[in-house]
């Protein structure tokens, strides 16, 4: 990247972000930029098209009914099997989004999405585009292949401020870790709740392990910007690592790709399923529930982080 690009990476940064309820034409709905809770569902490894993503999609949709307070759905990379899209007239669009997540409340509700390694193979701007030109059911919210947006409010400041990275881009590593600490500087009204989400994760048991790039350089930008909890896929399972050195983290990878199995061994790991399922995070002031469900809708496991 050029210095004339870098400069309007980091002017973006500082200027763009925080009108919040847009980016170019990509639009929210007023209510989960102002509302003082907020719950969503995280998932990654999805775009494959196959019955185990119309699976899981049943089964979100079924507890969504269930529990009544749904406000989006987070995407965590690898959004498109095997090489991403073409454009924004690719017909994957339909076969592997708008036609899975279909039922009464999943139909309805923004669908914030972070690229992954095979969505890389494709055209990553086409991803962006279709968000922006507000495509297909207007559902597909990609601000950029790095962003940030604040969601919710509590007393004037934001109840989360979201930071979606491009964990495969990683000669952009450095330049993701600066805008970290662009977007939560001391001269930004600090959230109450940190949040980043990306498709690589630092830590994992499954067959692709930590990735250590991030280690190098991303890494040490979480801990100096206090991110409370980091959301990744990758690896095709769901897991919880509370490493003392790094953020809380949840791989939540079972979203529909054939599954992975648990291969390591982690001191720090507090539960890992190889099964397909999502992840539900429930947010207010004062604390995150972090809930996993299987593909039958069973919670199996479920911790709280207060603030």
């Amino acid at each position: 990247m050029n210095r004339k690009r870098v400069s309007l990476f980091l002017l973006w940064a500082v200027t763009a972000l925080f009108s919040t309820s847009s980016y170019g034409q990509v639009t929210l709905p007023p209510s989960l930029l102002s509302q003082s809770t907020l719950v969503f569902y995280a998932l990654g490894d999805q775009g494959s098209g196959s019955t185990a993503q119309r699976q899981v999609a049943a089964t979100m949709e079924e507890e969504a009914q269930r529990a009544g307070d749904l406000d989006f759905i987070l995407l965590l990379g690898d959004n498109f099997y095997p090489n991403g899209v073409l454009s924004i007239d690719d017909p994957q669009w339909k076969s592997k989004f708008e036609t899975i997540y279909t039922g009464p409340t999943l139909s309805t509700l923004p669908f914030i999405a972070v690229l992954g390694n095979h969505d890389h193979r494709g055209n990553q701007d086409a991803q962006v585009l279709y968000s922006q030109r507000a495509l297909g059911s207007k559902r597909w919210k990609m601000f950029d292949r790095v962003f940030a947006v604040n969601l919710g409010q509590v007393d004037g400041k934001p109840l989360v401020r979201l930071v979606g990275l491009d964990t495969t881009d990683k000669k952009s590593f450095n330049r993701q870790g600066q805008f970290l600490r662009t977007v939560f500087s001391n001269n930004q009204k600090n959230p109450v709740w940190r949040i980043a989400a990306g498709h690589h994760p630092l830590y994992s048991i499954g067959p692709h392990g930590p990735t250590l790039a991030m280690h190098q350089q991303l890494l040490p930008a979480m801990v100096e910007t206090k991110i409370d909890l980091y959301l990744a896929g990758h690896d095709h399972n769901l897991q919880l690592i509370s490493h003392p050195n790094a953020p809380l983290q949840v791989v939540s990878g079972g979203g529909g790709k054939s599954l992975y199995s648990l291969e390591r061994e982690e001191d720090e790991l507090d539960f890992a399923l190889s099964q397909y399922g999502f992840v539900r995070v429930a947010v207010t002031p004062h604390k995150l529930t972090i809930t996993f469900f299987d593909l039958d809708g069973n919670k199996r496991y479920e911790t709280v982080q207060e603030k």
